[in-house]
C-alpha cells in the first residue's frame, strides 16, 4: 500500500514540475516576443514591460 502511495506522489510531483516549467516557459516566451516587437517598432523597452505586466493572467500565471 505505501509503495503505491508513493509511486503516486512521485507521478504527481514529476507533473507538477513538467506544467510549472511549460508555465514559465510560455511566459519567457510571451516577453520575448514582447521585447522584440518593440524593438522592432523603435518603441521603448520599457513600455514593452509595462504592456506585458499589466494583463492580468500573466500576474495570475506568477504567482500560481
Amino acid at each position: 500500500m505505501y509503495r503505491k502511495y508513493l509511486q503516486s506522489a512521485q507521478g504527481q510531483r514529476c507533473f507538477t514540475i513538467v506544467a510549472a516549467c511549460l508555465g514559465w516557459s510560455g511566459l519567457a516566451i510571451q516577453l520575448y516576443l514582447v521585447l522584440i516587437a518593440r524593438w522592432a517598432d523603435d518603441a521603448s523597452l520599457i513600455g514593452g514591460l509595462v504592456r506585458f505586466f499589466s494583463f492580468f493572467t500573466v500576474w495570475s500565471n506568477t504567482l500560481a
